[in-house]
This record gives C-alpha cells, sequence and structure tokens, in this order.
C-alpha cells in the first residue's frame, strides 16, 4: 500500500498539496515519502496559503543554546526546535508578516526570516536621525538625541531597549514599481519598515533607502502602530489615535480622535486589524505585581462624518494574538484548540523590564466573554529566563514571492 501511495502521478501530489491550508500539514506532507517531497517546492504558493495561526517564539537559555530557538505552537500544544545559527548573539525588537527585526552586536540591523532562512540588511542604528556610534569614547559608544534630550549609552542599553516595536506594510519582495506608496503597500510588491522608539519617537524606512527617516511630533508620543487599508495608523499612550502620512518631503501625523474611557492603572495599548475593521485593545495590570488583569477592546467605527469608539465584547469566531510583535487576527475554525472570541498574550510587562519590574512570563488567554484570563500548560518559565529578550508571537511565512 505504502508503495502505491509513492507512485501517484506528480501533478496529482501538486493539485493536492495545493489545498492544504496550514503550514506544518504541509510539513508533514512533503516528509511522506521521497516522491512527494519531489513533487512539491520546499514552501508552499503564496496563493494557497492564508494567513497562519502565530508561533510563540522562545529564546532558549543559556549560552551553548543561543541558536536553538523553540517555537511553541497553540494549536498543536507542542514545541518546534529551530536550529538558527543567525539568531545567535542577536536581539529581536519585533515580529512582523513572518519577518524579526534583528539586532546585531554593534549597530547592524537586519529583517530575517526564520522559515525561509532569507536575511535582509537594513540601514543601521547609526543612520537614525540623531544616533552617533563612538567606540573610542569607553562604555558609552551610542549618543543620540530624542524629544530635545541627548542621551548617552552603553551597547546593552542600546541594544536591548532602543527600538521597542517594529512594523512592516507588506512582506518584502524583490520587485519594485513606480507606483503610488499607497497601492504599493495594498499589492504587497514593496515594503517599508516602521520602528517605535524608546522614547516613544517614530522612525520608517522604505525599501532603497539607506537612512532611517523621523516623525517627529512633539504632542503624540508613540506607543503602537499599525499598517490598516494601505494607511498607518498609531496611537499614543493616551490612547489618541492618529494618521502618518510618509509621503512628500514633510512626513506628518493627523490626529482622527481622542482614546476612549480612561481606567486608573498600568496599561498596553494595541491596534489590531480584525476583519478590516480597526481594534484597539487596552491591556491592563497591576501596579505591584505587573500580571495582566484584563482587556477592553474598542473599535475604530466612521458613522457619518466623525471617528468615534463602539466597546467591543464580541469577537465571533477570531481570537486576538498581542505582544511586541505586530497584532494579528486569526480566524479560529480551521486550527485545532485555538478558543475564538479570546485574546492570547504572553503575560510580561515591558516597560517593567527597563526598569528592573519584571511580570510574569506565562502564556495566557484572556476569554472576553466571561473576562476570565487561563494560563497554557506550556512550560514558559522553563525555557525563558525573565529577563530580555521576551517571548513574542511571530506568523509563519513560509511563502517566497
Amino acid at each position: 500500500m505504502a508503495s502505491e501511495w509513492a507512485q501517484l502521478p506528480p501533478d496529482l501530489i501538486e493539485a493536492i498539496a495545493n489545498r492544504i491550508t496550514v503550514y506544518i500539514d504541509y510539513i508533514w506532507f512533503r516528509a511522506v515519502c521521497v516522491s512527494w517531497r519531489s513533487a512539491v517546492p520546499k514552501f508552499p504558493n503564496h496563493n494557497h496559503l492564508p494567513l497562519q495561526l502565530p508561533w510563540l517564539m522562545v529564546p532558549s537559555i543559556g549560552k551553548d543554546c543561543e541558536s536553538q530557538i523553540r517555537f511553541f505552537s497553540p494549536s498543536e500544544n507542542k514545541y518546534h526546535l529551530l536550529e538558527l545559527p543567525e539568531c545567535r548573539g542577536k536581539r529581536v525588537c519585533g515580529s512582523s508578516l513572518g519577518w524579526l527585526l534583528m539586532l546585531e552586536r554593534g549597530p547592524a540591523i537586519n529583517l530575517f526570516n526564520p522559515f525561509t532562512r532569507t536575511l535582509i540588511p537594513l540601514p543601521p542604528l547609526t543612520a537614525f536621525p540623531h544616533v552617533e556610534f563612538r567606540p573610542s569614547i569607553g562604555n558609552k559608544e551610542f549618543i543620540f538625541l530624542a524629544r530635545c534630550r541627548q542621551y548617552t549609552y552603553s551597547f546593552r542599553p542600546m541594544h536591548d531597549f532602543f527600538i521597542r516595536k517594529m512594523v512592516l506594510s507588506s512582506s518584502p519582495s524583490s520587485s519594485s514599481s513606480s507606483r503610488s506608496l499607497k497601492n504599493k503597500i495594498e499589492e504587497g510588491d514593496d515594503y517599508m519598515v516602521v520602528a517605535i522608539l524608546r522614547f516613544r519617537e517614530l522612525v520608517f524606512m522604505k525599501k532603497g533607502d539607506q537612512f532611517w527617516t523621523l516623525i517627529s511630533d512633539p504632542e503624540f508620543e508613540f506607543e503602537n502602530g499599525i499598517f490598516h487599508k494601505g494607511r498607518f495608523f498609531a496611537v499614543d499612550i493616551r490612547s489618541r489615535v492618529a494618521v502618518c502620512d510618509f509621503d512628500g518631503p514633510s512626513p506628518k501625523v493627523t490626529l482622527l480622535l481622542p482614546g476612549p474611557e480612561v481606567n486608573v492603572g498600568l496599561s498596553d495599548l494595541y491596534l489590531v486589524d480584525c476583519s478590516g475593521i480597526l481594534l484597539l485593545v487596552k491591556q491592563y495590570t497591576g501596579t505591584t505585581d505587573y500580571i495582566t488583569k484584563k482587556f477592553m477592546v474598542y473599535k475604530l467605527d466612521q458613522s457619518g462624518l466623525e471617528w468615534h469608539w463602539k466597546k467591543v465584547r464580541y469577537l465571533g469566531s477570531r481570537a486576538l494574538f498581542l505582544g511586541p510583535n505586530s497584532s494579528v487576527s486569526v480566524l479560529t475554525d480551521r486550527f485545532h484548540r485555538c478558543q475564538r472570541n479570546c485574546i492570547y498574550f504572553a503575560d510580561y510587562y515591558s516597560d517593567g523590564q527597563i526598569h528592573n519590574s519584571i511580570g510574569g512570563h506565562d502564556l495566557r488567554v484572556f476569554n472576553l466573554n466571561y473576562g476570565s484570563i487561563k494560563t497554557l500548560p506550556c512550560n514558559l518559565r522553563q525555557y525563558c529566563a525573565l529577563d530580555w529578550s521576551p517571548p513574542i508571537w511571530i506568523t509563519p511565512n513560509p511563502t517566497q514571492k
């Protein structure tokens, strides 16, 4: 019987492979036998592979394990261990669309796809506005200006804290055109990298740029951001939402509306695209233990001429994945064990890392129906030390355009 399966025509094997919608199933499909593996490419066709369920990337403990990265799959409730020497000694500042933003042990910055092993160099830290690298001045190698103040950082804090988050407009590809930036973003044949910095400033670079460009607004302290329908939306520490215009010689920030109701306590803010609707999610943590207590979800609605907020109590068959990654919304129907109307998050207090007040490292799920939180049995603390860098969600993106 096994030999009969191995003798299937290559075009039939390819047709079956093109109907697979889950990346890990594609891997198992190619592993059946030599003939099946040779009949289909190593990476699936991006036209047949929808948005995947995020995996939680957990850097292994110990210098001897720095190149061994664990990825926890919630749908399988298991870890996958990948040998990624490209990650050795690197600081992962964020993930977006299946790519990691990695800082080297010097000023160099790269985009890295851990599934295709593709590495794309980006302009280094010294190409950021108002940043100088002076290795000759002792322990304070970096000098930079932020919000009208000068700072000097040694390598370690610059490496660990300077970049808070990274967002991609689209998955990088080798093609480009002369069409408008918005069309390039929507059609995915070009890309832009946007980064939110330590002092809540925003910088960006377009494909081919040699330097990062600063968007400066003294009244807007960037907390999070997302590309939504071809435009970049940002939220500040006061929950206000704005649109950033990257075209033209003078990029600008246009405020849309103030934030929704304010609760007392610490909170992190996230913007998520959920079936074409822009959501604002507020994550509330305790002021002493830095453990997440609850979430509040709002959607940005434009009924008539004005924008306003509406509270969301039901996500339907979708789940949200929040963290230092680009937050994503996923349909749960295709993934075993993935819970609908829930928010998945790795519980940690990011700013607490800077102030030596570290929250827990647990993979937890918030149920929007009941307001309850439960911890998933993935033994996250066993693999991840309570220091930098924290676990981070990454959406498997094995396709090559």
